[in-house]
């Protein structure tokens, strides 16, 4: 449900997701009735190849008919050379397109230079003094944690605090 929430608010927000289908059966199994919105929802197709017959004849279906028939034929579809890296696209509203793919390795991606690394400093540390802190708050220099001043009710002081010597228990309350 989250993915059919996400899918049909993104598109109207130009957020663009890419799914990847190994076939019609498996989304339908993974996301029933809603596998119809996620496919509607879906403006661009990359279609490479499958033996599944319902996924043949939709696409079939969305690249429309001639006066003679569909315009790609389900036996065709199942003989796009997978050699060549044939594949078709049904790109939102234009026409089909049966095109070539090239092989991953022979894409060329820009190489980019290392990033320059700028010098960070960490923000001061500020350290506290707890017998200093103790006597601010019994000497009403600073409100009680948790009290009336803090809080506007009176929550867990008796009005007087005491450090103890032991590290375990600060306050006595």
């Amino acid at each position: 449900m989250v993915l059919l929430t996400m899918i049909s608010a993104a598109r109207s927000r130009n957020i663009r997701f890419f799914l990847f289908a190994q076939s019609l059966f498996q989304l339908e199994q993974k996301y029933d009735k809603d596998a119809h919105t996620i496919k509607g929802n879906c403006d661009n197709w990359v279609f490479l190849t499958s033996r599944e017959e319902v996924l043949l004849k939709e696409i079939s279906f969305l690249c429309g008919q001639t006066s003679k028939g569909p315009l790609i034929s389900t036996s065709e579809l199942q003989r796009l050379n997978k050699e060549i890296g044939e594949a078709l696209i049904l790109f939102g509203r234009e026409n089909p397109l049966v095109t070539e793919l090239p092989d991953i390795d022979e894409y060329r991606f820009k190489e980019y230079s290392a990033m320059e690394k700028t010098a960070q400093s960490l923000p001061d540390i500020h350290k506290y003094d707890i017998e200093k802190v103790l006597s601010d708050i019994n000497s009403g220099n600073v409100p009680i944690p948790f009290s009336k001043e803090v809080y506007g009710e009176d929550l867990y002081s008796d009005g007087s605090i005491k450090a103890k010597k032991n590290n375990k228990d600060l306050f006595d309350w």
